[in-house]
């Protein structure tokens, strides 16, 4: 059992700004302008456990996959690949300073090409694949993209302002599903245990009615009981986009993974 039941919110949103991502040099200028979004920044919602060795942050990052979806007329595995990066990249930006930037760039062999999200602190974000169009028999409802982005490396950029050399980290792609991915490398950069469920759920025409996600991080000083108790409630815990689709709130969403 954690320590500490009692969830202490320490940053409800980030705030809007009119700064837009500084876009990658791998994106044609169409692509570019083709992304521009007016749609409104997601609220990335943190929590720490009272104990201070457990972060959470939530997204709930729907409008904005989809208009995504929408302007690059994307097929769902597409859809769910590049809509689950962005939201990892929100996930992974809400940690960062004012006016820094960060991006994930899957460059795997599979027949999505190069998978590319790119957000700030502000929680502006974007992202495209090569092949937006492509597509492939979905057995279940339960869609998986390792097959599809492939083997290969993951590059994940972090953009100071005023540096003129970003820094870079490199892993290999452990799955090509994201969250395993993005887990594995705070694990190998950071040396960080988490856990990412990151999730993007489609209707029957394809479009996004439920986008999001939660990264679980634990601080120094976390007990083994506390490591048990959250791979116990992971394995039960019900997908975070589905949950969106049935209306959940991001403190349902924390107590899904770490019990009430």
């Amino acid at each position: 059992m954690l320590a500490s039941r009692v969830w202490r919110r320490v940053k409800v949103s980030m705030p809007q700004s009119k700064q837009e991502p500084k876009p990658s040099s791998n994106q044609s200028s169409d692509q570019q302008s083709d992304q521009q979004s007016n749609t409104q920044s997601p609220r990335v919602h943190k929590f720490l456990t009272e104990d201070l060795t457990v972060r959470i942050s939530v997204v709930n990052a729907t409008k904005v996959v989809d208009e995504m979806r929408s302007i690059q007329n994307s097929y769902p595995l597409a859809t769910v690949a590049v809509g689950r990066s962005m939201v990892a990249a929100l996930l992974m930006a809400s940690h960062l300073k004012d006016g820094q930037e960060l991006s994930l760039y899957f460059q795997g062999n599979g027949p999505l090409g190069r998978v590319f999200a790119e957000a700030n602190f502000e929680g502006q974000v974007r992202g495209y694949c090569n092949h937006p169009q492509f597509q492939a028999p979905i057995e279940g409802e339960q869609i998986t993209i390792g097959a599809a982005i492939g083997i290969g490396i993951l590059t994940v950029t972090h953009h100071l302002p005023g540096n003129d050399e970003p820094h870079r980290g490199t892993v290999i792609i452990r799955t090509g599903e994201v969250g395993d991915d993005i887990a594995f490398y705070l694990h190998q950069s950071h040396q960080i245990p988490s856990v990412v469920s990151l999730g993007v759920h489609l209707n029957p025409y394809g479009l996004v009615d439920g986008a999001g996600g939660i990264l679980i991080e634990l601080m120094p000083g976390h007990s083994d009981e506390t490591i048990s108790l959250i791979e116990e409630n992971v394995k039960k815990a019900r997908s975070v986009s589905t949950m969106i689709t049935e209306g959940a709130q991001p403190l349902d969403i924390v107590r899904e993974f770490l019990g009430e």
